[in-house]
């Protein structure tokens, strides 16, 4: 394409918006194609206490596990592997006991 100065420089002035246009466009689609949200969770520390009752036989464990959801996420489900013969289970939220 042999084009003089002038008409170059309209033809990149036309172009380039144009093409920044469609690039916009294909960007916000491919950014709500995808609807699963990817949860963020961040577990800066982790607390737990661990005290043997060789009298009695029992062990006493005591976790705490502070963690703040910074994603899109409003529910988050955690599991905690808890053995068959554990007695005075309690999990707390926010300080309030949850069951």
């Amino acid at each position: 394409m042999d084009l003089d100065l002038g008409k170059r420089s309209r033809y990149l002035h036309q172009v380039i918006p144009i093409s920044i246009l469609i690039v916009t466009a294909l960007s916000i689609l491919t950014l709500h194609s995808n609807p699963t949200p990817v949860p963020t969770l961040i577990m800066s520390a982790e607390y737990i206490d661990i005290h043997v009752d060789a009298e009695k036989g029992l062990v006493y464990v005591h976790g705490k596990y502070p963690f703040d959801s910074v994603g899109r996420v409003e529910n988050v489900v955690m599991y905690f592997p808890i053995p068959n013969s554990s007695i005075n289970v309690a999990v707390y939220m926010n300080g309030k006991p949850i069951s």
